[in-house]
């Protein structure tokens, strides 16, 4: 059984003038970012996988995991293809992962990431938010293997609407 966790980056800046791929996390990203890694933490669910999108936003998300799962920044593994791919490009991509990994966390965008959700499983149908994640697990030893539909939909976490918790 492999599983997959995809991370949509925390809510990020829109200024004019700013690349798309220089966006930082906003301070309710940088929450929605810490919220989303403690639920993993607590649940066990902490992938040694990690592959980010070069974009800064999600970079930023992907570092605020690994300082909740007290794990090196540079166990980050950047693919320009989760920024660049769509949900095709990213299954393809899954496909092609090192069969010694049971699972993997990447961390991107929408809409790709909502795409792959539901082209992976019959069973996701909702939005994924800001520093929204979802896990799907799929019935397969190795990652070629992996196929679409086929695949069950565990959940989708997000942090509460108007949560003023300090995380």
């Amino acid at each position: 059984m492999k599983k997959i966790y995809l991370v949509r980056h925390g809510k990020a800046l829109k200024q004019a003038g700013l690349l798309d791929a220089e966006r930082p996390l906003v301070h309710e990203g940088v929450q929605e970012s810490r919220h989303a890694a403690r639920f993993l933490l607590r649940a066990g669910l902490t992938p040694a996988l990690l592959l980010s999108s070069p974009a800064r936003r999600a970079a930023e998300t992907a570092k605020i995991f690994c300082e909740r799962w007290e794990r090196p920044i540079d166990s980050i593994q950047i693919n320009e293809r989760i920024y660049t791919d769509d949900h095709e490009g990213l299954w393809r991509l899954l496909r092609t992962l090192d069969d010694q990994h049971e699972a993997v966390c990447l961390f991107g965008h929408n809409p790709s990431f909502e795409n792959l959700a539901r082209a992976l499983s019959n069973q996701y149908n909702q939005p994924l938010p800001t520093g929204g994640v979802i896990s799907i697990s799929c019935p397969v030893e190795f990652w070629r293997d992996l196929q679409k539909q086929i695949n069950a939909f565990d959940f989708l976490e997000v942090l509460p609407l108007n949560s003023t918790k300090r995380l």
